[in-house]
């Protein structure tokens, strides 16, 4: 028996800010947009731009890893359009917890402003589940900054750097400086792999 194969193959443009990365990082890039968990901005990635809190969340819901929701009315004053609160409140409102730790509802997400690494890792860990090792978990002693993390803190960005959601910048953590495209990147593979 003979049968007809269609094959069908799908040619995706080449990102012109790609170039200066690694190989290893060019294909953390490049796996983030075939799996559609990030998107390009047209022909660029940048890698190194910060991401928007907004976008973290929208990561969160393209992976798969919380459910999708939104509420009757906005639960947030400064987010109000629907593509924009159905991230928001989907992490927000997610079953094992709210995934971003500093935003209330009633209150403002600040959804255009950057994703701090310190929001970032707790993000990442509350997404894999793994908030039970926080508790348990320490940051190493070569953790130079490990004093700028709040205390109830700390075994979250341990639980992140040790899964690889995370990294450091030589020993520091950096708490407060913006997560970059790259390592959203980096991170949602890890998370959905």
């Amino acid at each position: 028996m003979y049968m007809a194969v269609e094959v069908t193959q799908a040619v995706y443009p080449t990102m012109l800010d790609l170039n200066s990365l690694s190989p290893d990082m060019v294909a953390e890039a490049e796996k983030s947009l075939l799996t559609n968990v990030m998107l390009p901005e047209g022909r660029k990635f940048r890698p190194d731009s910060p991401v928007s809190r907004f976008d973290l969340a929208a990561t969160f819901v393209r992976a798969g890893l919380v459910s999708q929701y939104m509420a009757a009315s906005p639960l947030f004053t400064d987010v109000k359009d629907f593509s924009t609160r159905n991230a928001v409140e989907s992490v927000q409102a997610n079953p094992n917890g709210k995934l971003f730790y500093d935003a209330a509802a009633g209150d403002r997400f600040y959804p255009n402003i950057s994703a701090s690494k310190l929001v970032a890792a707790i993000a990442f860990v509350k997404a894999a589940n793994l908030d039970n090792l926080a508790a348990s978990s320490s940051l190493s002693p070569s953790v130079t900054d490990s004093l700028t993390i709040p205390a109830q803190w700390r075994g979250y960005v341990a639980v992140a750097l040790q899964n690889g959601f995370i990294r450091l910048d030589g020993n520091q953590f950096n708490p407060n400086r913006a997560l970059t495209r790259l390592e959203l990147a980096q991170a949602a593979n890890s998370l959905i792999r």
